[in-house]
């Protein structure tokens, strides 16, 4: 504490400055000033909490020193030494606020309570400003303080739930340590392309809105967390005793499906199991990503515990998953090798009873398989997986039957590519050729040629360039070209006409293209044909 000493009188200010016993009041700093002009020049240098202030000063008296604090916001108490017992004095002291007005002569002893009272009223008030700047922090951050509360409570990164939960009670939040009914995971599979954009605060508000309203009409309560975008956990509960049956719980995650499915055109699936406590949400919580890892085939569904333990069972008795694949691939039969695989596969896709573990164990031995093949026919992995976003996706296609199926569609068509005679290759060529020939007024695409010929893709690029000598993509567009310039040169249809033709709707392409690889536009090339 600072506190200020103005008097015109020297022997008044140094009376106060030697006979108050400083260190018992804990202050720590003493300043004086003889008249307004010396206070208000202190005022303006140091942070002064108590002004001890005679009324009656030559040029400018006390209480006008006062209004000028007041009209400064200086945040000081005044107390008032006087000895003129004048009522409009006492009046205007008040007015303006003054904490005390002492007369003349005073005891130190009233003087040092006067100060003290004056130091707790200081002390409350910046306690209830302190107080007050907490509460406004704290409602401007409720939704930072609650995402990291419910961190603590549901992933189990804090050390004291009941302190976690007492804390939650201060955000209007009354979760009871041992009175839950529900915890579920929502996970967004597939995105529509309007939602994909969202912020993911909107994400979060949106998915809050739809399970709150959805559980409501039963009297319960949801408190939910965002783990990432496409994550969600939340619990169901309810401050009454009536807390609601499973058989309802699965109702409404039903529909929660149908909602986002219907109105946002994402697919989600859903996890719930009973949780009394608390406590228990990290562990439960746990065991429901669990479930979203072996939902590999990507049902849109609600899933139900029950089933869930039935199918971690049913995946222990899974064994030789790829019994019988090796010879298929060692005797050059890689189309037949990719049904049997795609059929084991769907057998796991329509049980739903096989997961993660399942399609894992199934990866590392199709794996297994795929170099012993490749080993025994002198092939080196290299030589597999060409290229490093090749490479990248088959160490992850264990994640979903659908990558699962592209490694295998992916080898399949390496093998089938490494040990078909050239003779095969050659008619593969010529029915593509054909093809292109046959559709050149189409956009053609890769995709439409593979499924012409029953090959991967990839197969069909790199069998084309091998051969051919130059892209897929490339022939086709010099092929439409070469179309071009002979209906050019010898018809009279419009060269947006012919544009059409070759499979161009838009006319500045086709031209942009037709002089890119002609070396000139189309019209140029017609007038040049005309002035022949």
């Amino acid at each position: 504490m600072t506190v200020l000493i103005v008097d015109d009188q020297t022997i008044v200010v140094s009376g106060i400055l030697f006979g108050i016993d400083w260190n018992k009041l804990k202050v720590d700093r003493t300043l004086k000033a003889y008249n307004a002009y010396e206070a208000k020049k202190i005022l303006t240098e140091y942070q002064v909490d108590i002004m001890l202030c005679d009324i009656e000063m030559p040029a400018e008296n006390g209480l006008s020193l006062y209004a000028w604090t007041k009209e400064q916001n200086m945040d000081l108490e005044c107390i008032f030494l006087t000895a003129h017992a004048d009522f409009m004095y006492a009046k205007e002291a008040i007015r303006l606020g003054s904490f005390e007005y002492i007369l003349q002569p005073a005891r130190y002893e009233e003087v040092e309570n006067a100060i003290l009272r004056a130091m707790e009223k200081i002390r409350a008030k910046r306690k209830k400003t302190e107080y007050s700047s907490y509460g406004k922090v704290l409602y401007e951050k409720k939704d930072v303080l609650l995402e990291g509360l419910l961190k603590e409570v549901f992933l189990g990164k804090g050390q004291d739930v009941e302190a976690s939960c007492q804390t939650l009670e201060t955000l209007g939040v009354h979760l009871k340590t041992s009175k839950l009914g529900y915890v579920c995971l929502v996970h967004i599979q597939r995105w529509s392309m309007a939602i994909d954009s969202w912020e993911s605060q909107l994400l979060r508000y949106t998915m809050n809105n739809v399970v709150s309203e959805l559980f409501s009409y039963y009297g319960q309560k949801v408190l939910l967390l965002q783990v990432d975008r496409e994550n969600y956990v939340f619990t169901v509960y309810t401050e009454e005793v009536l807390e609601m049956e499973e058989e309802a719980v699965f109702r409404q995650l039903t529909q929660l499906v149908e909602v986002y499915d219907k109105h946002f055109q994402c697919r989600i699936a859903c996890y719930y199991k009973i949780c009394h406590e608390v406590s228990q949400l990290p562990v439960g919580i746990e065991g429901l990503i669990k479930q979203r890892e072996d939902n590999v085939a990507a049902f849109s569904k609600v899933f139900v515990p029950e089933k869930a333990e039935k199918a971690a069972e049913k995946e222990e008795t899974a064994q030789n998953l790829c019994a019988g694949l090796e010879e298929l691939l060692l005797n050059g039969a890689a189309e037949s090798l990719q049904k049997e695989a795609f059929q084991i596969l769907d057998r796991m896709y329509a049980e739903e009873g096989l997961g993660a573990d399942f399609l894992r164990r199934f990866y590392h031995e199709f794996m297994q398989l795929v170099y012993t093949v490749s080993d025994r026919l002198g092939i080196k992995p290299g030589q597999i997986f060409e290229n490093q976003e090749v490479l990248k996706r088959s160490l992850t296609a264990y994640t979903s039957v659908e990558e699962m199926k592209w490694l295998i569609s992916y080898v399949a068509a390496f093998f089938n590519e490494t040990l078909t005679s050239d003779e095969k290759q050659k008619n593969q060529i010529d029915t593509i050729l054909q093809y292109i020939r046959s559709n050149l007024d189409k956009d053609i695409r890769r995709s439409d040629i593979a499924d012409q010929v029953f090959l991967n893709q990839n197969y069909v690029s790199r069998l084309f360039k091998n051969e051919m000598g130059i892209s897929l993509k490339e022939y086709i567009i010099l092929e439409k070209m070469k179309l071009a310039q002979i209906l050019l040169k010898s018809t009279n249809m419009s060269i947006s006409m012919i544009a059409s033709k070759v499979g161009y709707s838009n006319f500045s392409h086709f031209s942009q293209t037709y002089k890119k690889i002609m070396g000139v536009t189309p019209v140029d090339d017609r007038l040049r044909e005309d002035g022949k």
